[in-house]
């Protein structure tokens, strides 16, 4: 479909996906459709006009966020937020921050790698997709965004709730949010047997230190001092931010690198 043999390497996988003349957004490309039927064919469906967003059940999601992140950053600047406007763009948000003498050298460095490959297929997956856009709580793909506050596009507290909520014994109706009780979202549930099975069929083995899939690699932040909104933070709170974004740039590069190699090995099973 994409053009390439088994003998694609592991960059083939962290290659930048671009905007096409079908969508803007890299997840949602025509490159990342077949890329989606191609790994999902035998979990979800082989055909690329399934995970067509606009007619098909199926939309990519880019699994770890770099905007997110980029706009923490940005808040903590002691220039912001009197001198700095956010940006709306990624290349901006990144441009900021390079520039800046209040951010540490290791920081921009791993932040450029992941700036370079967060919209590549080692970072994408399909989630089920709700078409009524005004109705964003039934949309996984915006639950793990920001529509719902409580995610802030953090796979690890995502995955964790499917994990606790969706595949759990001691889950209950009561305890189970909109998003995962809407019949589109349960049929994609419902295509994994199990936790292990979702976990093993999206490949997304690599969140976590265990091989259960029980302990995920920390992505989120450990507590609340995290500035998706604040303006003002002591300077203690500001160390604390900057180490917890150290901390995920470090983890969120390892796990891609890794599920790049994970799908390039899994690569041979289509040939």
């Amino acid at each position: 479909m994409d053009g390439r043999s088994m003998e694609s390497n592991k960059e083939y996988y962290l290659e930048r996906v671009k905007s096409d003349s079908y969508h803007r957004d890299p997840d949602h490309t025509k490159v990342a459709r077949e890329f989606y039927a191609k790994f999902w064919g035998q979990s979800l469906s082989g055909k690329i006009e399934d995970y067509d967003g606009s007619v098909g059940n199926y939309r990519g999601d880019t699994i770890i966020s770099f905007t997110t992140t980029a706009g923490c950053l940005i808040r903590l600047l002691p220039a912001y937020p009197d001198d700095i406007v956010m940006p709306k763009y990624k290349r901006q948000r990144l441009a900021i921050i390079k520039k800046s003498n209040y951010v540490p050298q290791s920081i921009k460095k791993q932040l450029e790698i992941l700036y370079q490959s967060y919209h590549s297929r080692a970072n994408f997956m399909p989630l089920a997709h709700e078409k009524w856009y005004h109705r964003p709580t039934i949309n996984l793909n915006k639950a793990k965004g920001s529509a719902m506050g409580k995610y802030h596009d953090y796979p690890d507290l995502f995955f964790r709730d499917i994990k606790e909520l969706q595949y759990s014994s001691t889950s209950t109706a009561e305890s189970m949010p909109l998003v995962f009780e809407s019949e589109i979202n349960q049929l994609y549930f419902e295509r994994f047997e199990n936790w292990k099975s979702f976990v093993e069929k999206n490949y997304l083995q690599d969140y976590f230190s265990d091989r259960n899939y029980e302990k995920f690699i920390q992505l989120a932040p450990t507590s609340d001092n995290m500035p998706y909104r604040k303006r003002k933070l002591s300077a203690q709170d500001r160390e604390e931010c900057i180490l917890q974004i150290e901390q995920f740039l470090e983890n969120a590069n390892i796990i891609i690198d890794k599920r790049a190699s994970r799908l390039r090995a899994a690569e041979e099973k289509f040939h």
